[in-house]
């Protein structure tokens, strides 16, 4: 499946391997004098992992520049897919990248394993 965050597209040229959705329920403890906590609900998160790796001289190796842009700009981005599928609206908590050399001399690195973390931020932007 092609998706895309923001104008950031996940297609044949930087795509991804494996998608890892999370799903947490929060509680929180509500301190009880000489007695257990008392748990209260408090909501739930959601959270998408997607890894991959691309080839630097096959790939637009400005999706992870652009990745990273999103990120700076501290903004909530629109999750589709080329059905046109609607998500809501995700935040980029975390974005890794690591390259590997096949030969010692190179200066840039031939393959780049990546992974980047989203958080549900909700069906619109306004909060």
């Amino acid at each position: 499946m092609i998706v895309q965050l923001g104008l950031v597209q996940f297609d044949v040229n930087f795509g991804y391997e494996t998608l890892e959705q999370t799903r947490r329920w929060v509680w929180s403890n509500v301190d009880v004098i000489g007695d257990y906590p008392i748990l209260q609900f408090a909501g739930k998160t959601a959270e998408l992992s997607f890894q991959g790796t691309y080839y630097n001289y096959v790939a637009d190796a400005d999706a992870p520049i652009q990745l990273e842009e999103l990120a700076e700009a501290g903004e909530s981005h629109g999750l589709t897919d080329d059905l046109g599928n609607f998500y809501g609206f995700w935040v980029i908590t975390a974005l890794s990248r690591a390259e590997r050399f096949f030969r010692a001399e190179q200066k840039t690195g031939l393959q780049t394993r990546w992974n980047l973390t989203l958080q549900y931020y909700g069906k619109t932007k306004e909060r």
